[in-house]
């Protein structure tokens, strides 16, 4: 979910930082800027592909996030788990279909969608997952998310600092999801395979339900690193850096 962090913050800052020719930038009081920054965004993923130096960009193609770590306590599992060394493939193949920013409202909304989103992670897993008990499970998982649309509401607030206006986020909203997940679970212990397996047709089985049950905890993750990362460029780059040039 970085990735779409960083997008919105390469299309909004591109003014006022020293972007690579192969990005494209927009003027707020341009008659067209809606169009320009959906067109932007849109481009934008498209060249995510390697690292950028100059921006302290790594390549998203995969995207690589060293460790996620949730407890989650609801009605179909409880289990406390740790994803490591985790990559998203097709990260890049992102079909954005709304990219506004309302100065007035002081409001972002972005809506867009992964056909197909597959990530690979190292995991470790104690609890329960529908009545079938993990102990220090551990292996790889592998998840496919198919058609996941998802959409982004985020309402800031300004900072007047030496004659310049900064923007801090406030409040957010992340919510989604795809019309197909599928997980597999593989084990490096044979004795453990027979159990994984049927916890894996479990999971597949009801992935619906699993999903409603856990979305919440992670969409409020990705709620609040949209926040960091959005506050810690605005908390250097002004909207008239980014948008009157």
């Amino acid at each position: 979910m970085k990735l779409l962090v960083v997008i919105c913050v390469f299309v909004v800052a591109a003014n006022a930082i020293k972007l690579p020719s192969n990005f494209k930038t927009c003027n707020r009081k341009q008659a067209n800027f809606r169009g320009c920054l959906l067109e932007a965004a849109r481009f934008g993923v498209t060249q995510l592909n390697r690292p950028y130096k100059e921006l302290k960009m790594i390549s998203l193609d995969p995207l690589v996030i060293p460790k996620i770590e949730a407890s989650v306590d609801a009605q179909l599992l409880n289990i406390s788990s740790e994803l490591t060394d985790c990559k998203f493939f097709n990260i890049l193949q992102l079909d954005i279909q709304k990219f506004d920013v309302d100065f007035e409202a002081k409001t972002i909304q972005l809506s867009a969608s992964w056909l197909e989103l597959k990530s690979e992670c190292f995991y470790k897993m104690s609890g329960q997952i529908l009545k079938h008990d993990i102990n220090e499970g551990t292996g790889i998982i592998k998840t496919t998310f198919k058609n996941f649309k998802w959409t982004f509401d985020l309402a800031f607030e300004e900072v007047k600092k030496r004659n310049k206006t900064y923007v801090k986020a406030v409040t957010g909203r992340f919510d989604g999801k795809p019309e197909f997940l599928s997980m597999q679970f593989d084990s490096p212990e044979k004795g453990d395979q027979e159990l994984i397996d049927r916890v894996t047709k479990a999971i597949n089985d009801n992935w619906n339900d699993l999903f409603d049950d856990v979305k919440g905890l992670y969409f409020e993750r990705v709620t609040q690193t949209w926040f960091q990362i959005m506050n810690g460029w605005f908390s250097r780059l002004s909207l008239e850096e980014a948008f009157d040039n």
